[in-house]
């Protein structure tokens, strides 16, 4: 059992209670020798209160210990909790960044931008841990690296479904155009397989191939004569390059088309005959299966990934030529919007994926065709750019949208205006050009001929002096024309392609022969000449990464070159088929599980932080309740300190003589007091007789009276009875005296002092 003197809480230790209970009853003893006359000498009082304040000392010194103790604990648990706060920032950082490169659309540079910096992020939270900050705790959390997520570079030493690659058609000039595939990196070329040995090869020169990228695999078609065309898949090497699925067997070819990622797996039609059938694939010929029947009659196209769906063209009897979106499933594939009921035809084209819409052209009979956009909310038509049934967006070989920021740039058409440049976001469309002032169209180039980046977009133009000159506007409409770096003029020529935070065209340069590749800047909207480009017309431009993979005639041969920042690098050896796909290592759905990882560590040291927090707060409490112990202790050693026990003694002896002659004086008067009670007592029995003795002489003379009346009575002497005899006077004469005895005086106590005890507001014994 503890004895506790409780004060906010706190708690003094066995140990100096039992001290200063100790020290009291030493001082009890003492004082209650004095009381019976004995004189107790000081020494043993002052032996009490010396190991009382002793105790006290080392219970105070034990308490700010205790405190010391607590004060650090506190300290290091709010640097964890600092710690674990700033590291759980920089998570939800790291993971926003890559779930944003998730997305669909995100370029291969945006995405292996977003991985390196995501890396600093990551790398940057081990050094906040330092030290484990308590014994036996393991701070870092387990499982969350991102090692397989580095930026690419030329991937050495890698798996290489984790890198990003071009894959390309090429033939080394004794064999057929077989694939090959490259990392962008000088030298970095492989040649992937020769699956049909001799001069065939498995690719057609200028045929483009069917082919698509999912999940770090490339997914294509090729012939062999023994299985006709079917589907092959290619990791980049021959050994993962292998036919996955004879669906037709044997040497007849299979009708494949459509292929397209969804979710990290392939999807793509089989066509038999006028019904065509949707199909999945995750790699293996285990995996590579018929969904479902999705249209009959014109085969399905533009099939278009966004938000987990796959939105697709296709007819039906009874709605005709409409916008379709399926989910991957058996049942989930369903109409869109049936944008002209019945069976009656809206023909959507430009289907273009920007951030959660999807924006389309449609064509009505009483509207024309016009810009259309399809997001979570429905479908709806986004504006009438062209009252009427005239078509605002027409079909053309220069009509284009291009995605940018969640919108998108295209071509149209108004009364007022003719072609000029578009943007919309969906909601509602501004013109950004009027170029050719009034109802005449301006000239544009045309798909190859506009690019996006940033929030920016080039264009090329030509202007009312006739110069088809390049351009670069924001969403506002604010326009710049590109220029050399020394502010001359430039013709546009051919190409626009973002990669990296540069733009790059073809163009001509006043004074200059031929035309070049040039690097534009899109900040200043400058650009410089790429040594060595002269009169090199790329085409089949593919971006990997800040660097594009393109092709060009080159003295009579197709060649393969690849240029970049850092220029301009020819592959030796090969000749090429004229194509390439890039397949991205870095897909939506790795990066996305890679943020969910992050998001998990997230959540573990926020767990964490809490448990540091709450490691905090109680180093508080305990701070405050030993302070209050030391409150309690030095209260006690002050008034231990301050008591005077010789001086005690002295008052106590003065005290114990008082009282002694206080007795005496007392006996006496209760002697006194005794005579008195006897004297009075003998009085009180001297009166009593007296009352008797009168009373029975009053009885015999009312006997007598009575007897004499009777006797008249008889004798006939006396007719009416006699007034009764009054006995006035006759009552008891004497002292009215209180029987009781004296009670002798009330005695009083010795004097008893005491060093008061220790005592505090709603002090317990437990």
């Amino acid at each position: 059992m503890m004895f506790s003197l409780q004060k906010e809480g706190a708690m003094v230790s066995t140990q100096t209670v039992t001290a200063m209970q100790r020290a009291q009853q030493t001082l009890d003893r003492a004082f209650a020798r004095l009381g019976t006359g004995q004189v107790e000498t000081s020494s043993s009082v002052n032996r009490a209160i010396h190991q009382t304040k002793a105790d006290l000392t080392a219970e105070i010194a034990a308490q700010q210990s205790r405190i010391n103790g607590a004060t650090r604990d506190e300290g290091r648990s709010l640097t964890a909790v600092d710690a674990y706060s700033e590291a759980e920032t920089r998570y939800l950082q790291a993971a926003a960044i890559l779930k944003n490169s998730a997305r669909d659309g995100a370029t291969v540079y945006e995405r292996q931008t977003a991985v390196a910096e995501a890396e600093r992020i990551h790398a940057s939270i081990d050094p906040l841990y330092g030290n484990k900050l308590f014994e036996g705790e393991q701070v870092a959390f387990q499982g969350d690296k991102l090692g397989h997520l580095a930026p690419t570079g030329l991937g050495t030493g890698r798996d290489v479904s984790l890198v990003d690659r071009i894959f390309y058609a090429a033939s080394n000039g004794a064999d057929g155009f077989e694939l090959w595939s490259s990392t962008g990196g000088v030298g970095s070329e492989l040649a992937v397989g020769d699956i049909e040995p001799g001069p065939l090869g498995q690719f057609t020169a200028g045929t483009a191939p069917t082919w698509a990228a999912a999940n770090g695999l490339l997914y294509y078609t090729a012939s062999t004569a023994a299985n006709g065309t079917e589907l092959w898949r290619s990791d980049g090497t021959k050994a993962g390059t292998f036919l996955l699925s004879d669906l037709t067997p044997g040497a007849p070819s299979s009708t494949i088309s459509n292929m397209v990622e969804l979710k990290g797996s392939l999807y793509f039609t089989l066509s038999e005959g006028t019904d065509h059938y949707l199909y999945k694939s995750d790699g293996t010929a285990e995996t590579t299966k018929r969904i479902s029947k999705i249209s009959s009659g014109s085969a399905p196209k533009y099939f278009t990934s966004l938000d987990n769906n796959l939105y697709f063209v296709s007819q039906t009897p009874s709605n005709g030529i409409e916008l379709r979106r399926t989910d991957g499933t058996l049942s989930g594939t369903s109409l869109v919007a049936d944008i002209r009921p019945g069976a009656a035809s809206s023909f959507p084209e430009y289907l273009t994926p920007s951030g959660d819409k999807l924006f389309f052209t449609a064509l009505t009979s009483t509207g024309g065709r016009e810009l259309y956009v399809a997001d979570k909310t429905g479908t709806r038509r986004v504006a009438d750019i062209y009252p009427g049934s005239t078509d605002g967006l027409p079909i053309t070989p220069t009509m284009f949208i291009s995605a940018v920021k969640g919108g998108v740039v295209f071509t149209a058409q108004d009364p007022t205006a003719g072609m000029e440049l578009y943007y919309s976001d969906g909601n509602s469309v501004t013109r950004l050009t009027d170029l050719t002032p009034g109802p005449a169209d301006t000239s544009f180039g045309g798909p190859t001929r506009a690019a996006a980046i940033g929030d920016k977009f080039a264009f090329a133009a030509t202007t009312s002096d006739g110069f088809y000159a390049p351009y670069l506007t924001d969403l506002a409409g604010n326009r710049q024309l590109i220029t050399s770096d020394d502010g001359d003029a430039l013709t546009f020529s051919s190409h626009f392609v973002a990669a990296g935070n540069y733009l790059y065209m073809r163009a001509a340069e006043a004074g200059a022969p031929g035309s070049r590749l040039y690097r534009v800047d899109p900040t200043t909207a400058k650009a410089t000449a790429i040594a060595g480009t002269q009169d090199i017309p790329f085409v089949n431009q593919t971006v990997i990464g800040d660097k594009v993979f393109a092709t060009a005639l080159k003295s009579g041969i197709q060649r393969t070159f690849v240029y970049g920042p850092d220029g301009l690098y020819q592959v030796p050896g090969t000749i090429s088929q004229g194509y390439a796909i890039l397949v991205p290592g870095l897909t939506g759905t790795r990066l996305q599980q890679s943020a969910d990882t992050l998001t998990a560590a997230a959540v573990n040291v926020s767990s964490q932080r809490q448990a540091a927090q709450w490691a905090a707060d109680r180093a508080g409490i305990v701070q405050q309740f030993h302070a209050g112990i030391k409150t309690v202790a030095e209260q006690a050693k002050q008034q231990v300190s301050v008591a005077d026990p010789q001086n005690e003694l002295t008052v106590a002896r003065d005290a114990s003589e008082r009282l002694q002659r206080g007795s005496a004086s007392l006996a006496a008067e209760a002697q006194a007091g005794a005579f008195l009670a006897g004297g009075l007592q003998d009085v009180l029995k001297a009166a009593k007789t007296e009352s008797e003795d009168l009373q029975a002489r009053r009885d015999a003379k009312l006997q007598e009276a009575k007897r004499q009346q009777r006797s008249k009575l008889l004798r006939g002497e006396v007719t009416t009875p006699p007034a009764r005899p009054v006995t006035a006077g006759l009552s008891t004469i004497g002292l009215q005296v209180d029987t009781s005895r004296f009670d002798p005086p009330p005695v009083q106590p010795a004097y008893r002092p005491v060093i008061a005890p220790i005592k505090l507001a709603g002090a317990t014994l437990t």
